[in-house]
């Protein structure tokens, strides 16, 4: 077989386009907004982290009262003991836990 090959010169556009996939343009928009979005996520995230404390309402604990009851001072009782007092009928006698 002869070889006789033709060449064949493309134009410096399709030069470009050759072995190109057309889906690269839009995986790099993709690329862009998925970091344009991640930017934006950890912005927000150090914004919640650097607020300050008084901006917000204060955190509400299940079970817990506003109202802070304070016990008042103890005081000084003296008992004598007797026999057959056990402390729960002493602690049960004063109101004491």
């Amino acid at each position: 077989m002869p070889a006789s090959r033709k060449k064949f010169e493309l134009s410096p556009r399709l030069k470009l386009g050759v072995g190109r996939s057309q889906h690269n343009k839009f995986f790099k928009i993709t690329a862009v907004l998925c970091l344009l979005l991640a930017f934006g996520a950890a912005g927000y995230a150090f914004h919640l982290i650097t607020s300050s404390s008084s901006d917000q309402a204060a955190p509400q604990v299940l079970g817990a009262s506003d109202v802070k009851t304070q016990s008042p001072s103890p005081q000084m009782i003296e008992y004598k003991v007797i026999a057959g007092d056990t402390l729960f009928n002493i602690s049960q006698k004063y109101n004491i836990s």
